[in-house]
């Protein structure tokens, strides 16, 4: 994670065109700029608010301000560009003789998935990592089920990245952007200093509210994986929990039940406490 804000200006600012014909303006940053530069396509991702500004099908009257995930692709690092390209040597010399090895299973079926992984590695695609793909039919589903504990998907886009200087140096030339429009939450992130400032009687009427967040969610059949603080969003005034950020999620057909080890999963237990640090 860089530094936030960090010196790329990423699309603060920009006007983005959705398929419905709306318009709407990136304000300003909700978090900084992330990069994931392990699985590729790699990706880097920013959080934004932003305001329509042209609705001509009258779909967002009412809506003063959303919030728009945007995702690019960018280039891998020296040393996770090597581990890619050395795997698909392997993965040949392999295929070359695998019929000398047949512990190995299919050969050629782990060549083809090399050669795909290592083009998607070091060239500019147009299919968005499997995670941004992922997210959007966790809101669309969200949203058609009425969820009322997390964002639901408003529109999403995905257009070439933009050649002009500034957005991020690393950028992936002629590689792909994903604007992700959905709705904008009441409340705030839980920030672990606030959190562990309140009184025990106050943190337990978070982990109540973000119970009964989490259990609804799970009533919609889905598992979020990336349990952490960051992905739980607190409203104070309505004394309610949100549940954000589904990259990394499970499709279940059963809804799970609570146990209060999601608690310590999600860092609000009170055996999450790692001591005061800047």
């Amino acid at each position: 994670m860089l530094p936030f804000p960090s010196k790329n200006a990423g699309y603060l600012g920009h006007v983005i065109r959705f398929g419905d014909g709306s318009y709407w303006k990136i304000m300003k940053a909700l978090s900084s700029i992330a990069y994931q530069q392990a699985n590729p396509p790699f990706e880097a991702r920013q959080v934004f608010t932003c305001v329509c500004l042209k609705d001509p099908q009258q779909n967002y009257t009412g809506i003063k301000e959303a919030v728009m995930k945007v995702k690019y692709q960018i280039t891998g690092t020296k040393k996770i560009l090597h581990y890619y390209q050395k795997n698909l040597h392997d993965r040949l010399l392999i295929a070359r003789n695998g019929g000398k090895y047949p512990s190995l299973g299919n050969p050629a079926l782990d060549l083809m998935y090399a050669v795909m992984m290592y083009k998607c590695a070091t060239y500019s695609v147009k299919r968005p990592n499997k995670a941004t793909l992922d997210e959007i039919k966790a809101l669309t589903h969200l949203r058609r089920e009425g969820c009322k504990s997390t964002p639901h998907l408003l529109g999403h886009v995905a257009n070439p990245m933009e050649e002009e200087e500034g957005i991020d140096e690393q950028k992936m030339a002629e590689g792909y952007a994903v604007f992700i429009l959905m709705t904008k939450l009441p409340g705030e992130r839980i920030d672990y200093h606030k959190y562990w400032k309140l009184s025990k009687t106050q943190r337990d009427e978070i982990r109540a509210a973000f119970k009964e967040a989490l259990l609804e969610v799970f009533s919609h059949h889905i598992y979020p994986d990336d349990c952490a603080l960051r992905n739980i969003l607190w409203d104070e005034e309505a004394r309610k929990c949100y549940i954000v950020d589904f990259e990394d999620y499970s499709v279940v057909k059963t809804p799970s039940e609570f146990k209060d080890d999601y608690f310590r999963y999600w860092e609000l237990a009170e055996e999450s406490f790692r001591g005061w640090y800047d």
